[in-house]
């Protein structure tokens, strides 16, 4: 198991059994000099999609759940505190929404805080939009890109039929669509597709910021490609945390269920 694999794994487990303190030690471990947004990156947003996977699967109780959301939350604050300020996005607005059928607003709250501080004009949306909510609202608004945020592999689908519904509406390619997390490589899979799909949403916003213009044309939404300019570079330890949250929700599964 690698270093990465492993802090994350004692990452969850501090967070599973609410212990604030263990989880900011982790942080201290950690050069001074690792930016905030590579902690939600590495530890924080991966944590949360496997917390979640596991309360899906009925592999943790409810109130367990709540423990673990409740310390990220914590921790989350803790590091907006440390957050620089920037204007990359150039005066653009963006409206986040959790993906349909997923009622914890965590991951939603996190991307549009993180897109505040990146300069972005932010509107939240949250979770819970019925189909005829969402349409009025970036018909009132005016958004110039749509964000939904995943932390279930799950809603993949319900994603899907949401930017169905803005194609057919008219809503797209005026507004650009997003898609950020456990969902992205299902909701990209079939089209239509929306035209920006990243692990998390520190990835999202900096492909945003490199793409402004771009749409998913025809061709590339029929055969379900993505141009390599989307994805931004990231780094080994990044990727390795996201790799790892499948084997994570396995092994505390497995924990739950024969806890020797």
């Amino acid at each position: 198991m690698t270093q990465t694999a492993f802090r994350l794994e004692r990452f969850v487990h501090h967070a599973l059994t609410g212990q604030l303190g263990e989880c900011l030690q982790l942080f201290h471990e950690l050069p001074a000099t690792v930016p905030s947004g590579v902690l939600i990156s590495e530890l924080i947003w991966p944590t949360l999609e496997c917390v979640q996977q596991l309360h899906l699967d009925r592999s943790i109780a409810t109130r367990t759940h709540n423990t673990a959301v409740r310390t990220l939350r914590a921790l989350v604050e803790h590091l907006y505190s440390q957050l620089v300020s920037e204007s990359a996005a150039a005066n653009r607005s963006l409206m986040v929404l959790t993906a349909p059928g997923e009622r914890d607003e965590l991951a939603a709250h996190i991307t549009a805080s993180l897109a505040e501080n990146a300069g972005w004009r932010t509107y939240f949306a949250g979770a819970n939009l019925s189909a005829e909510e969402m349409m009025f609202a970036i018909g009132q608004l005016g958004p110039d890109v749509v964000l939904f945020v995943s932390t279930l592999r799950a809603s993949a689908a319900s994603i899907q039929q949401a930017v169905a519904l803005l194609h057919r509406g008219r809503i797209w390619p005026r507004v650009q669509i997003a898609v950020c997390g456990a969902a992205m490589e299902e909701t990209m899979n079939r089209p239509p597709t929306a035209d920006i799909a990243a692990r998390d949403a520190v990835e999202a916003l900096e492909v945003l910021e490199l793409c402004p213009d771009y749409r998913a044309t025809a061709k590339l939404a029929q055969h379900a490609q993505v141009p390599p300019a989307l994805h931004m570079p990231t780094a080994p330890e990044i990727s390795i945390a996201h790799d790892a949250v499948r084997h994570m929700v396995a092994t505390f599964r497995g924990l739950v269920q024969h806890p020797n």
